[in-house]
């Protein structure tokens, strides 16, 4: 069957059509590939060990084993005094109705409280146990506390005396230069420096902490790393960014290579089994 001229002209448009519709796809498919294989170079830090239902700073043995059981490895756990001068995992004892940061319960009213009506608190036996468990989990430290290096040494012989091997499981965090001598010589393989309290420079992280090949990372909230980006960012050292309740800017973290990345939801990131 003989084809006319204007047929002709209708099928190699449409072909044309076809290629550039299948050239975009497959660029398009190319970089969200791209970009997927890129962010997943990136560990993500479960904050304050997990969110859920949209509340974050929880705390809780729910949260907890949610990101476990989605594949997470590395949590930072927030760590107080109750008022009877027993170390607990919680932030400022959010959610748990009566008590704040000033209004402390008892080591036996935080064990058997229950946070925002329906999760269990975490004790520092209880962590260790899943630690345990799950020998690949990292458990970061972190605290509200003023006196923040003498919780770490409490947080560190609490653990010391339950058995967890602390060079393996255990990140220390540092908050200021001199809190690394009070602890250099604890059982610890990895210390990272988080900026947000001291706000030192480039140029004063690398003075301080470049000579201490076991502080290995380096913290920075959203807001400073943008900042130190801005300068051209020089950190000699792993960097995580904390990016608080904010989205986060994807193509920036990628960008400039950063090693940690903040999370308080699993669905953030996804499963990442």
């Amino acid at each position: 069957m003989k084809i006319s001229r204007k047929h002709k002209i209708l099928l190699s448009i449409l072909l044309t059509i076809q290629i550039v519709a299948v050239s975009v796809l497959g660029i398009f498919l190319f970089a969200k590939t791209g970009d997927s294989v890129e962010f997943s170079k990136m560990i993500p830090v479960v904050h304050g060990a997990g969110g859920i239902d949209g509340l974050a700073y929880l705390n809780s043995q729910e949260s907890f084993d949610l990101f476990v059981a989605k594949g997470y490895k590395y949590f930072e756990v927030d760590f107080i005094y109750t008022s009877d001068n027993i170390l607990v995992c919680s932030h400022e004892f959010d959610h748990i109705e009566n008590y704040n940061f000033r209004n402390r319960p008892t080591y036996d009213e935080f064990k058997n409280s229950i946070i925002a009506g329906k999760y269990h608190t975490i004790t520092i036996p209880w962590l260790v146990e899943q630690v345990n468990k799950f020998s690949n989990i990292k458990i970061i430290f972190d605290t509200k506390e003023s006196n923040k290096t003498q919780v770490l040494i409490d947080a560190y012989n609490k653990f010391k005396k339950l058995g967890l091997v602390t060079g393996k499981s255990l990140i220390a965090q540092i908050y200021w230069v001199d809190a690394y001598d009070q602890i250099k010589d604890l059982e610890l393989n990895d210390i990272w420096f988080t900026n947000y309290k001291a706000g030192y420079t480039q140029q004063e992280i690398s003075t301080h902490f470049d000579k201490y090949q076991d502080v290995t990372t380096c913290i920075l909230s959203e807001e400073n790393f943008l900042q130190f980006v801005d300068e051209g960012l020089c950190i000699n050292k792993k960097i995580g960014v904390h990016y608080g309740e904010r989205t986060y800017n994807k193509s920036l973290l990628q960008k400039h290579a950063v090693d940690y990345l903040f999370v308080n939801f699993w669905t953030e990131l996804g499963d990442i089994n």
